[in-house]
């Protein structure tokens, strides 16, 4: 179990498990950061480090260089005024899927 599973159970879910698994006592007075907190604890969970310095850096810049490029593929074909409408949707998705995940690296 990682703590991503934790994190995305219910707090129904999360208490049922601690009961089962743990002898954690106030589990119904806990929220649910509290008892993904404590079941990482108890189980032995590995924690989940985000990417710092160099690494974190070194994504976004490519992330937004790829956007860049993509934005260019689209203004391109705007131009040539080709109604490719499949290829400007996954253009326009795989931009919105970049914009997000360096939403989450920031």
């Amino acid at each position: 179990m990682t703590e991503a599973e934790l994190k995305k159970m219910t707090v129904k879910q999360l208490r049922a498990l601690a009961s089962e698994k743990t002898d954690l006592t106030g589990l119904s007075g806990m929220k649910k950061e509290e008892l993904v907190a404590a079941l990482i604890e108890k189980l032995g969970v590995k924690k989940e480090v985000k990417k710092a310095g160099a690494e974190a850096l070194k994504d976004e810049q490519t992330a937004k260089k790829e956007i860049k490029r993509l934005k260019q593929k689209r203004k391109e074909l705007l131009q040539a005024k080709t109604k490719n409408k499949k290829q400007m949707r996954n253009i326009r998705r795989r931009v919105r899927k970049l914009k997000k995940n360096l939403r989450k690296v920031s």
